[in-house]
């Protein structure tokens, strides 16, 4: 898990589950009086970098319609989507 912080106060944190060469993302998110200030783009450019570090081949993720935007921007791909009931 990784957790940013603004002026010592947890603003955003991002579950991390790691399988063979693949990083799974889960439950990103923003508190909502900082979204908008690009505090999620900083996180995934983190998880982005320590996947690299770790020497792992793929990140993979289920994207709310609120952050597709931001994962297609960092080069993520749609390969599927997910129905529930």
């Amino acid at each position: 898990m990784f957790i940013a912080y603004q002026n010592k106060k947890a603003v955003a944190s991002v579950l991390l589950f790691r399988t063979a060469n693949t990083l799974g993302v889960h439950q990103m998110g923003v508190i909502p009086e900082c979204r908008g200030q690009g505090i999620a783009q900083q996180l995934m450019g983190f998880v982005i970098d320590f996947a690299r570090l770790q020497g792992l081949k793929y990140i993979d993720l289920q994207a709310s319609s609120m952050g597709r935007s931001l994962y297609q921007k960092l080069g993520f791909k749609q390969y599927y989507s997910i129905y529930f009931l």
